[in-house]
């Protein structure tokens, strides 16, 4: 028996958010996507509801995911995240939970030895750091003088 309306809309969205977390958006959007525009509130309400579906969760795996496999400064983090249809004052709180301080300019450091290593002049390097979302500031500093 097939299934219609918003049993297949939530059939479809337990089996999306089974394979890997989903932010409310990006499930809403999908749901929009596969025809089940009219049913994906109410599915959204129910899975969040019964804990299935929660940005937060979603945003700290992604972040966790993300520092493990690139060095990126929080201004990047939190602009994928946003991009992602995270609201931005829980992206900026997550990514600074997730990423603190010393942990993103011990990312900046190793990053930027890593690009001299490579034979990038200071000039490149800045620019790298700063296109990865490392604060102008930091950039600055670390790559005012070549080591």
């Amino acid at each position: 028996m097939e299934l219609t309306g918003r049993a297949a809309a939530l059939q479809l969205a337990k089996a999306l958010i089974a394979r890997r977390d989903h932010s409310v958006f990006e499930l809403r959007r999908k749901l929009h996507d596969r025809g089940h525009a009219g049913d994906a509130d109410a599915v959204i309400d129910a899975l969040t509801a019964a804990g299935l579906l929660d940005d937060e969760r979603y945003a700290r795996a992604w972040v966790t995911a993300r520092t493990g496999r690139k060095a990126e400064g929080r201004r990047r983090l939190v602009a994928e995240l946003v991009a992602r249809g995270v609201p931005s004052p829980l992206a900026e709180a997550v990514v600074a939970d997730e990423l603190p301080d010393a942990a993103e300019q011990a990312l900046l450091r190793s990053s930027a030895a890593a690009l001299h290593a490579r034979g990038h002049d200071r000039f490149a390097v800045a620019r790298r750091l700063l296109a990865r979302g490392f604060p102008e500031g930091a950039v600055r500093r670390i790559t005012a003088v070549d080591p």
